[in-house]
């Protein structure tokens, strides 16, 4: 009996360890178990012990302030269809902003730094953004079940991912014309500007999430210095808003679980 219950102890560890070092992504590639560490079962005596093995839908999972953002839309054979979204605030990047008398809006662009993808990068994603509803805080706890109201879209922008060349430094980005949202920012009175509490009562906050089924799942690096919302105007001058650690930001996740007969585990809140 000994014996028997020892086999079935390897057997788990085994099937753990296979769902957690495999090199797909789909699959959640940690690879942290070295190859030459691996167990192996060459045989199983069939005396009536076995394992019953299942997958269960995780309800949610926390979701805010993550390392990575993520975004995209794509339909997996297992799985279903997955999505991926995120909303951020945006923040000032100095205190008391005075643009001056009347200024005139040269352009807006929002900056978003590549830290890498999963899936098939030569299809075509469609985004748009919107503005917040609804405030969000950083000191606030949600997860990637919940919603968060952003009725008013501000621009739809279509791209492959990493379709730009790097920067001097190696980093590549999206960069999406936000004009309406720069004019909104130049817009704002001297009390709206006068710091951070002030201005995200006036711009809450930023989502963006996909508009169509796409091929991949694009990870960015809000925190990254090059990550912001970049204002020029009267021609020459710039102001940057920001989505530094400062910022609240959060995932949202939704999956289609059609899962049925098949042992897997899935990320972004699946199975």
């Amino acid at each position: 009996m000994k014996h028997t219950m020892n086999k079935i102890w390897l057997l788990g560890l085994s099937i753990a360890i296979a769902l957690f070092s495999c090199t797909d992504p789909d699959l959640i590639g940690l690879e942290i178990q070295p190859q030459s560490d691996r167990i192996t079962i060459n045989t199983l005596d069939n005396d009536g012990a076995f394992l019953s093995l299942t997958s269960i839908v995780e309800d949610s999972v926390k979701s805010d302030e993550n390392t990575l953002n993520l975004l995209g839309a794509y339909t997996d054979p297992i799985f279903g269809d997955v999505e991926a979204h995120f909303s951020t605030q945006l923040l000032l990047s100095e205190s008391a902003v005075d643009f001056g008398d009347n200024p005139v809006l040269t352009s807006a662009v929002l900056h978003l730094t590549y830290a890498g993808y999963y899936g098939d990068s030569t299809q075509q994603m469609h985004v748009e953004i919107a503005a917040l509803d609804e405030s969000i805080f950083l000191d606030s706890s949600y997860y990637s079940n919940q919603t968060v109201i952003a009725t008013n879209v501000l621009a739809s922008h279509a791209f492959y991912p990493y379709e730009s060349n790097p920067d001097t430094l190696g980093k590549y980005s999206l960069q999406i014309p936000l004009d309406i949202l720069g004019q909104t920012v130049l817009d704002a009175s001297s009390d709206d500007l006068t710091d951070n509490t002030a201005f995200l009562e006036y711009l809450k906050g930023i989502q963006i999430r996909t508009t169509a089924l796409s091929g991949s799942i694009v990870y960015f690096n809000l925190k990254d210095v090059d990550s912001r919302l970049r204002i020029i105007y009267n021609d020459t001058l710039e102001f940057d808003l920001l989505m530094g650690s400062g910022a609240a930001r959060l995932n949202h996740f939704t999956q289609a679980h059609q899962l049925t007969q098949e042992l897997a585990v899935q990320s972004m809140g699946g199975l």
